[in-house]
C-alpha cells in the first residue's frame, strides 16, 4: 500500500499503481482460475453463469490440473478472495476520499473547474478498478460471506441493484443452508431499503 503524505495519489501515481496491481493479479487469476474468467468488460451475467458451471455443475473442463486443485480447496479460495477484496476496498476508499478533496477546490473559478474535472476522472477510474477487483474477488470465492457482503455494499451504494440481485441469487444457490451468507446479504439489503425510503 502506497500513500503520499497528503493522502492523495497523483494522476501518474494512480495510473502506475493500478497498472502494476492489475498486471500482478492478472498473473494470479491466470494461475488460479484462468485469466479469461473475469475481464474488465465481462458482464456479471456471464460471470455468474461461469460460476454456476464451475461450482454447481463441477464442470472443470476448461481448467488446468493446478486450477482444478484450487477450485476444490475452499480454504485457498477464501484466502485469495480476501486478498483481492482488500485491494478493492482500498480503491473504493480512495474514490470516496475524492469527495473530501472537492471541498478544497481553488478559489479561482477556472482552476476550480479544471481541478474538479481531474478529480471526477480519477474517481471514475478508481470506481471502475474497484469494481473489477471486487469481481475478481467474487469469482475466486463466490461462497465467501465477507466478499459477497462487501461487494453488495459497493454495488448498492453506487446504484447497481441489478448486479447486486444477481450476485445474491447466485451465491445463495450454491449453498442455500449458509445462514451466515444469507444473514449478511439480507442485513445489507434491509439497510439499503431503509436508506432509499428515508431519502424518498
Amino acid at each position: 500500500i502506497e500513500r503520499t503524505p497528503a493522502g492523495e495519489w497523483s494522476v501518474d501515481q494512480q495510473q502506475k499503481i493500478i497498472g502494476r496491481d492489475r498486471a500482478f493479479w492478472s498473473q494470479y487469476m491466470d494461475r488460479l482460475i484462468g485469466n479469461w474468467f473475469v475481464k474488465p468488460d465481462t458482464p456479471m451475467t456471464t460471470i455468474c453463469e461461469r460460476l454456476k458451471q464451475v461450482y454447481l455443475r463441477r464442470n472443470h473442463s476448461k481448467h488446468t490440473p493446478i486450477q482444478q486443485r484450487f477450485l476444490r480447496s475452499y480454504v485457498s479460495q477464501r484466502a485469495f478472495s480476501r486478498l483481492r477484496l482488500s485491494i478493492a476496498k482500498l480503491y473504493d476508499w480512495r474514490a470516496k476520499n475524492i469527495d473530501n478533496l472537492k471541498k478544497t477546490l481553488p478559489k479561482n473559478p477556472e482552476k476550480a473547474a479544471t481541478r474538479q474535472q481531474q478529480l471526477n476522472q480519477r474517481r471514475k477510474a478508481l470506481l471502475a478498478e474497484a469494481d473489477f477487483a471486487f469481481r475478481q474477488a467474487y469469482a475466486l470465492c463466490p461462497a465467501s460471506a465477507e466478499t459477497v457482503h462487501e461487494y453488495l455494499i459497493f454495488l448498492l451504494r453506487n446504484g447497481n441493484t441489478k448486479d447486486a440481485k444477481l450476485i445474491l441469487e447466485t451465491s445463495l444457490s450454491m449453498d442455500p443452508s449458509d445462514d451466515q451468507l444469507r444473514e449478511h446479504c439480507l442485513r445489507q439489503l434491509r439497510t439499503q431499503a431503509k436508506t432509499q425510503y428515508t431519502l424518498g
